[in-house]
């Protein structure tokens, strides 16, 4: 990795990991992962890099603490910039549906059909308190993304919680059967 750290497999996968939680580089993937999720416009790669290099963004919660002054002072930033940044922080923060919430967080081997999932049968707080037992009963979710879906949540209640505070979760409302109607097998937020 670039931060030059030790890095582990995990039995049975292909993915090589960084073991470093505070190398750059991950934490620019993971600020990325983030952005991307919510579809946050204005905020490129480019500018996550700058910020985690000089703004001293750590996590997604740091963004949100992110004034326009600060973002104006980025190189090639300008009010003008950094007022559309911010406004998209801002307005990244309301009517949130739970499954990309869930995704944005980046939970390892949790894409975006296993957060449907969850979001169609939990809420948010349900999963907070969640056993194994009841995620092995969804089909679709085996023995490793259980694991990791709850390792997760148990290392980073926390700022879960931090974020659960700060944006508008909203549950996603059951998909509709009827498969003649135009809206069929389609989510809708409510």
């Amino acid at each position: 990795p670039a931060c030059n750290s030790d890095t582990k497999q995990d039995a049975g996968l292909v993915a090589i990991r960084c073991t470093n939680n505070e190398c750059p580089e991950q934490i620019k993937g993971q600020i990325t992962h983030f952005i991307k999720a919510l579809e946050i416009d204005e905020i490129g790669t480019t500018l996550v890099d700058k910020l985690v290099d000089t703004c001293n963004v750590k996590n997604p919660l740091d963004l949100y603490k992110l004034t326009i002054d600060q973002v104006a002072n980025i190189d090639r930033m300008g009010i003008k910039s950094a007022d559309k940044v911010t406004r998209n922080l801002a307005l990244s923060l309301k009517e949130v549906p739970l499954n990309k919430f869930l995704y944005s967080l980046g939970i390892n081997g949790i894409g975006r059909s296993t957060t449907k999932l969850l979001a169609k049968k939990f809420t948010l707080q349900e999963l907070k308190e969640i056993t194994k037992d009841s995620l092995l009963n969804i089909e679709g979710i085996g023995e490793i993304t259980a694991n990791d879906f709850l390792d997760y949540f148990k290392e980073n209640i926390k700022d879960i919680e931090s974020l659960e505070a700060l944006l508008e979760i909203k549950k996603v409302s059951v998909i509709v059967q009827n498969t003649e109607n135009k809206v069929a097998n389609k989510s809708f937020v409510l």
